[in-house]
């Protein structure tokens, strides 16, 4: 079971990786409609390091301490998430028209429901609405870790089985409820987005050691993941049928090849490109430059003139550097220093690997 705090740097770049898709999907439309896919490999890299979390937790106390994970996950994510509501109610005025009212869109986003509300109407999160990922993810942060302490009374083949049998099941919902005309529902719908998380989730239920024996298939499936990914991004659209068809749980499974290859013990020339200082750099003030840039997008979007090919390319210039110094003092200054608190020492530590992987009779 890889319970390690072990840090490794190439997780920080396959972020990295995410958030460029993301502002090139929101910076360029036309050029890089599948950017939104930078979205979907989040998903799957949090459900991997979540779990991992939790079950170090539970190596290093004998217990998932819920209350020390939520408090943790509040302190991590809620200070900037305020940040980002004040700073969209003082540009919303700015923004393009159409707009919708700022309560609206704010009401939704805050209660950490926006997904839902784009299922109806997207546009009337404005300049909010890439909320409804993180909206994803709380409800995530709330439902997997109790699933998870009901896993860990089970014996560790048995549990993968389990999770493995929900993303089956999440992956032929998602092809099921998908219609021309419920497309649109069906791509924020929290449901569908399962298998992605249980994706990483999966991986991080693997044992280190047993992940190498499939050193040699997961390395090929990444470097075949990457060399479709130009083609994923300037191809592919959010309505394109094939990804509700089972497309978005192919990616999922190339995500973990990704980031199999990012936790190698082995280490590949793949593996020290995603450690490279910039793109750890840019990994971890990610969660900021997701939440900031939207607002500022938009904002700068009443300046700028796609016909006069200068304005285009300074304004755009010039809204990327605003997002990433707003990034950086937010993660030097708000999430960072709350997060700089001494961890309690374990209590009942347990040797994972073997509690997990025992029969229930035995304990």
């Amino acid at each position: 079971m890889a319970t390690s705090p072990h840090y490794y740097p190439a997780l920080d770049g396959v972020r990295a990786v995410a958030i460029a898709q993301v502002l090139a999907l929101h910076g360029a439309r036309s050029f890089a409609p599948g950017g939104f896919l930078g979205v979907d490999l989040f998903f799957t890299l949090s459900g991997f390091v979540i779990t991992r979390v939790l079950l170090h937790d539970y190596a290093q106390h004998g217990r998932i301490r819920l209350g020390h994970f939520w408090s943790r996950r509040a302190r991590r994510l809620l200070p900037a998430f305020a940040v980002l509501l004040v700073m969209s109610y003082v540009l919303w005025s700015g923004m393009p028209e159409p707009n919708p009212s700022y309560w609206a869109a704010a009401l939704p986003a805050a209660a950490y429901m926006a997904n839902f509300q784009a299922m109806v109407d997207p546009t009337q999160l404005g300049p909010l609405v890439h909320s409804w990922s993180l909206s994803t993810e709380e409800q995530f942060y709330l439902l997997w870790p109790p699933l998870l302490i009901w896993l860990l009374t089970l014996n560790r083949p048995l549990a993968v089985r389990l999770v493995l049998s929900i993303i089956v099941i999440a992956a032929v919902s998602r092809a099921a409820l998908d219609t021309e005309k419920s497309w649109l529902a069906n791509y924020y719908s929290p449901l569908v987005r399962v298998d992605e998380l249980l994706a990483g989730c999966t991986l991080a239920l693997i044992p280190q050691a047993e992940l190498g024996h499939y050193r040699p298939g997961y390395r090929f499936c990444a470097y075949l993941f990457l060399a479709c990914w130009p083609w994923l991004l300037l191809k592919l659209s959010y309505d394109c049928h094939d990804l509700h068809a089972g497309g978005f749980t192919l990616f999922a499974l190339g995500s973990m090849s990704l980031l199999s290859v990012a936790i190698d013990d082995a280490p590949t020339r793949l593996q020290r490109v995603l450690s490279h200082p910039w793109l750890i750099a840019v990994g971890k003030r990610s969660y900021g430059i997701y939440l900031y840039h939207l607002p500022i997008f938009m904002w700068f979007e009443q300046v700028r003139d796609p016909g006069d090919e200068l304005n285009f390319m300074w304004v755009s210039t010039l809204r990327l550097a605003c997002t990433l110094l707003i990034a950086e003092l937010s993660y030097r200054f708000i999430e960072q220093p709350l997060l700089a608190r001494r961890e309690p020492a374990p209590v009942a530590p347990v040797r994972l690997e073997e509690r997990f992987s025992a029969p229930p009779s035995s304990r």
